[in-house]
């Protein structure tokens, strides 16, 4: 059986959490399924019900991912949370928010969205100027170009990685016109799963 360790990032989310009477926690999962599944419309609709509530979030759909990843019941990690927090452990029900559909439903969206070799995380273009100078460089400047560096920062294995790639102001159009482009798509696509009543999952930033 594996043993469950909460991340110290998230140790006095999850014990404020585990303090919460039973009838604080059926509200809070009430607001959950009555919720967008958008992470962020969640974290917002549970503003004034939690301290932290884009901490509550991403908490909650931490332990659902590590729950149902190992084939747990949610009600036994709710008594491991009890066991890992020792004397800063409530006793509130939260197999109920761990369990879900709306919690386990973002859960399972960052599972998919995350499933791959590199995940990207920030991306930053800098600007410069380079002087071309003349044939010995100590009379002036002839002329100059202006170019561009992508850096491209993501996360492989769980480390954060990044490189830099070169490019012109053509490389910079074509670059506008497929982001323009995929934004277009999402649009497309985002309209024709609301005709077809299919809930888009939105995560995390």
């Amino acid at each position: 059986m594996p043993v469950l360790r909460i991340p110290d990032s998230e140790r006095d989310v999850v014990s404020g959490l585990s303090k919460l009477s039973s009838d604080e926690v059926d509200q809070i999962a009430e607001i959950i399924s009555r919720s967008t599944a958008d992470w962020k419309a969640l974290a917002d609709a549970l503003e004034g019900e939690v301290a932290d509530p884009e901490g509550t979030v991403r908490a909650l759909i931490g332990l659902s991912t590590a729950t149902y990843d190992h084939n747990l019941d949610p009600e036994w990690t709710a008594n491991a949370i009890r066991q890992d927090l020792a004397d800063q452990a409530g006793e509130a029900p939260l197999e109920r928010l761990i369990g879900n559909a709306k919690i386990r439903l973002l859960a399972k969206r960052q599972d998919i969205c995350y499933s791959h070799e590199r995940i990207g995380h920030q991306f930053r273009i800098f600007t410069e100027m380079r002087p071309i100078f003349n044939e010995d460089a100590s009379d002036r400047i002839e002329a100059a170009v202006i170019t561009h560096s992508l850096r491209i920062v993501h996360v492989k294995d769980s480390d954060f990685q990044d490189f830099y790639v070169t490019l012109d102001t053509s490389d910079l159009e074509m670059l506008r016109v497929q982001v323009e482009r995929a934004i277009t798509k999402t649009n497309t696509l985002r309209g024709l799963l609301e005709s077809a009543n299919v809930t888009l999952v939105e995560g995390m930033e």
